[in-house]
């Protein structure tokens, strides 16, 4: 099969993430991709280190003619069976051009809702295919009005060669931060802000680390709530034992340092990317099940479930997981078995069969 992959993002975040593993997965999989992306984005460096054909284009907004004259050229010169793309932004522009050149379009939506009763209702009829990432996000667009025969859910795919246990990477990681050797370290991987739950973790660290010395924390990531963080740590009296890293294209790196992994989320997710890159590596995670994040772990044997906003249960959930260490590994390993669902290739997969099936 042809793929063109079509993305305007500067940077890599989860959704440009899937783009790029999705991408990466067709084209190990003996497809022919190439992907038209911004020049000089993180999607760009990140598409070519995965082996894929990339092409550039100064993208200016979702409907830039330069951007659709290079699609237009990849889509003929390879004879493209199929666009893709992952933001609603390209959709209507894309699905014109695919009408143009004999293309089928192939659209991702990584949020629980679409702005403007064309997209939801009308565009989700026409496209050729329109995926969701999670049960949640089909379930929510099906009863905004969107038809829920129109809609498939194909889950994030994770690399589990990537993201694995790694002893080696976890005892450097761990001695770049500074850690004790019997340090207990939580983790945040995410942007940092209100919505996923930073201000809960920040509250439930004092009780966690007075109860116990061993607890230590990493948090990764930025965002509007950085500042606000750094200032309530300081206050805490354990501002030695937090560790702060401004963002990182490899957080596997931190994943397999931390022995588990907080994502408190208040905000609606759509799914949970990095508790499920988490689990790959073996770390047990603590998460709140607001919108899609129920379906990126097993509540109760992969990890404990807290009340979003509630920094008293959050704090109990970390330290029963510092004093209870068979039912850390318990978790440890089932965290690992659980995550097999939305390894790359096999996503990729049913994407490809998703599409032959529409052809």
């Amino acid at each position: 099969m042809k793929l063109v992959f079509v993305d305007s993002s500067r940077c890599a975040w989860g959704t440009e993430q899937h783009f790029v593993d999705l991408a990466r997965g067709c084209h190990e999989g003996g497809h022919r991709v190439v992907a038209v992306v911004r020049a000089g984005s993180d999607v760009a460096t990140l598409l070519a280190r995965a082996g894929v054909e990339v092409r550039t284009t100064p993208f200016r907004g979702g409907a830039d003619p330069r951007a659709l004259f290079k699609v237009w050229q990849v889509v003929r010169e390879i004879g493209a069976d199929w666009l893709v793309t992952d933001h609603q932004k390209h959709y209507w522009a894309l699905y014109a051009l695919a009408r143009l050149t004999g293309a089928r379009l192939a659209v991702f939506r990584h949020m629980a809702w679409l702005r403007g009763w064309l997209s939801k209702v009308l565009f989700t009829r026409l496209v050729d295919r329109f995926f969701v990432v999670s049960d949640f996000a089909l379930e929510q667009l099906a009863r905004d009005g969107a038809p829920r025969r129109r809609l498939t859910r194909l889950y994030n795919p994770i690399d589990l060669q990537r993201f694995r246990p790694d002893t080696e990477q976890r005892a450097r990681t761990r001695a770049a931060l500074g850690l004790p050797h019997d340090a207990f370290l939580v983790g945040f991987v995410g942007r940092h802000e209100l919505g996923k739950g930073v201000h809960t973790l920040r509250d439930a660290l004092p009780t966690v680390m007075a109860r116990d010395p061993r607890v230590h924390a990493v948090w990764v990531g930025h965002g509007p709530e950085w500042a606000a963080t750094r200032a309530a740590i300081e206050a805490s009296g354990f501002a030695e034992r937090h560790r702060f890293v401004e963002w990182t294209h490899q957080p596997e790196q931190y994943y397999v340092a931390c022995d588990c992994l907080v994502a408190p989320s208040v905000a609606v997710e759509t799914f949970g990317r990095v508790v499920s890159e988490a689990q790959a590596c073996g770390v047990p995670v603590i998460a709140s099940t607001v919108g899609g994040l129920a379906e990126a772990f097993e509540p109760g044997h992969t990890g404990h479930v807290v009340p979003g906003g509630d920094s008293s249960s959050l704090a109990q959930s970390v330290l029963a997981l510092v004093t209870d260490r068979p039912a850390h590994a318990r978790m440890s390993e089932a965290g690992r078995r659980f995550v097999h669902r939305f390894e790359l290739a096999g996503i990729a997969i049913l994407f490809v069969s998703e599409l032959s099936r529409a052809a």
